[in-house]
């Protein structure tokens, strides 16, 4: 067991890591950081955090084992300048955000260098809810976090992350920051931005009725409730991969555009069959 915790964030996934965390007894102490008032009250009153404060210097006073910030990719970089202004002495610092090259560039400006006991990460995990009282200790059983190192990454520190993460029941991954980068462009990231338009352009056209909706479209839209401010952060942070990822699906549109107008069936019935065949042994109907 580690002594001291501190949990930069608690909305869904800061909140979910602290009550993973305490559920695990990994920590003796889970201390909260979080400028929402009603945030910090939701947090002390689930139990997810020992004390909650308003600021990183507060919650630093005393040592900490390891910091994880799980703030907006929009406010890491005043976060990271001024956690580089503090006393950090051997703690592991990690974060938890959607985009990695944005984030070691905002490390290096705070710090003029990637810090040996900086790791980088990522859980592959989420909802579309939001906020502490969404937090679910099970939220990360089952699946992947990526962790991006670089060669002055310190060993220990990688192995006390990758210990955390694992406890939480998460299956750890390495990747480069910009294989991370591509590849949450065209996984997740992408899938968001389709969802977004998709449920404005129905809205806009009076179209989007519980009444005459479907179970497909339940399906296709319900990312779209996710956190609006989170996702403007994600599109900017990797927006030259996610412009590449959106160049090569209108490119997939055209095609489909094309096929129809044609009357294409052979090609309808192909790319129909071919993506079934993907999707279903990644989830098999229960």
């Amino acid at each position: 067991m580690l002594e001291r915790l501190v949990v930069v964030g608690l909305g869904l996934i800061g909140g979910s890591i602290a009550k993973g965390l305490r559920k695990a007894g990994l920590f003796g102490q889970i201390i909260g950081v979080e400028q929402s008032f009603e945030h910090r009250a939701a947090a002390l009153q689930q139990g997810l955090v020992d004390r909650c404060c308003a600021s990183l210097k507060a919650a630093l006073q005393e040592r900490a084992d390891v910091i994880v910030l799980a703030v907006p990719l929009s406010a890491m970089p005043a976060l990271l300048k001024e956690l580089a202004a503090l006393e950090l002495k051997d703690c592991v610092i990690t974060d938890v955000g959607s985009a990695k090259r944005p984030v070691l560039d905002a490390v290096q400006a705070a710090f003029g260098e990637i810090p040996p006991h900086f790791v980088a990460g990522h859980p592959i995990a989420g909802s579309e809810k939001s906020g502490p009282m969404a937090a679910d200790a099970g939220l990360f059983q089952g699946r992947s976090v990526i962790l991006t190192t670089t060669a002055e990454t310190d060993a220990l520190a990688l192995e006390r992350i990758q210990w955390l993460w694992q406890a939480l029941g998460a299956e750890v991954q390495p990747m480069t920051a910009q294989q991370h980068d591509e590849v949450l462009a065209a996984t997740s990231h992408l899938p968001h931005m389709l969802a977004f338009v998709l449920t404005d352009e129905l809205a806009r056209r009076n179209l989007l009725s519980s009444r005459i909706a479907a179970g497909g479209l339940r399906d296709v839209t319900r990312i779209a409730a996710s956190d609006a401010l989170m996702w403007h952060d994600i599109a900017l942070a990797n927006r030259s991969c996610l412009l590449a990822e959106l160049q090569g699906f209108r490119v997939a549109l055209d095609n489909l555009t094309t096929a129809l107008e044609q009357r294409d069936g052979q090609h309808l019935f192909d790319l129909f069959s071919r993506a079934k065949a993907a999707r279903e042994p990644l989830f098999p109907t229960q």
